[in-house]
């Protein structure tokens, strides 16, 4: 009896590992919290000096949010909304998404969320560079990263109230 406890045992060890693996994303989703160093953090740097600049609009007076994601993030489904007002609310001209997976996965993300923002998809090592912690998001204005931050995605209103570079 107590061989084929010792079975069923790891037989679920086992199996809780493989679900746990292969249900997540290979991106960190944790929260940084206020004042933890981070080094995605490239607040005040211009875009073209980072990782951003692939995704910059040919014109630098452009406000841009950049919203780093991915695909099968909680957190990132519940901030989508919340980044989709920016544009609305006119706190930034444009919205672009970056993530990683197949273009089949995007289509299906952007018909599930209404999303209407283009969507960049990068390679996981390349999406790594950007960051290890979704969802991220950098605000540029005037060519320069007026902020970046982590989940909990703070709505427009809070931004503009602390950032003071909306409409």
């Amino acid at each position: 009896m107590r061989k084929v406890y010792i079975l069923v045992l790891a037989i679920a060890i086992v199996g809780a590992f493989l679900i746990g693996r292969y249900s997540v994303s290979p991106i960190n989703t944790e929260v940084i919290e206020y004042g933890q160093s981070d080094p995605f953090n490239v607040t005040g740097m211009w875009a073209s000096e980072t990782a951003l600049s692939s995704f910059m609009p040919a014109d630098a007076t452009q406000s841009v949010l950049v919203f780093a994601f991915s695909l099968n993030c909680p957190q990132c489904w519940d901030a989508v909304e919340t980044i989709k007002a920016y544009q609305r609310s006119g706190t930034v001209d444009s919205i672009i998404g970056v993530t990683f997976g197949s273009p089949s996965e995007v289509d299906s993300f952007s018909k599930q969320f209404d999303v209407d923002f283009p969507i960049h998809i990068l390679p996981l090592r390349e999406m790594t560079i950007l960051t290890t912690s979704v969802p991220r998001v950098f605000v540029v204005k005037e060519g320069r990263v007026m902020a970046t931050f982590t989940a909990p995605v703070m709505s427009f209103r809070t931004f503009n109230d602390h950032y003071s570079i909306g409409p």
